[in-house]
């Protein structure tokens, strides 16, 4: 067996030091795959407030109303657009 040092500065034997390297790779994988689908949560939420804000637009009917409208479906869309871009 083989003494390694990683990059961390960790050294001992290569298949102990693997094993650890291993652990520590798939223990960061789960808090990247939860952060992800945190993340998906937060869109799927915004998306579903401008879907619901959408069907206001069956109930505009003024020029007014139109710009009212525009202005409040404005900060979700961009929203929306920031998380998935």
């Amino acid at each position: 067996m083989c003494v390694c040092v990683c990059a961390c500065g960790i050294s001992g034997l290569f298949p102990v030091h693997l094993y650890f390297c291993a652990g520590i790779l798939n223990g960061m994988s789960q808090l990247l795959l939860v952060l992800d689908q945190s993340e998906v949560r937060k869109i799927i939420k915004n998306c579903n407030g401008v879907r619901e804000y959408i069907k206001v637009a069956e109930h505009v009917e003024t020029l007014e109303e139109q710009a009212t409208f525009a202005k409040n479906l404005t900060p979700g869309l961009t929203t929306t657009t920031r998380q998935v871009c």
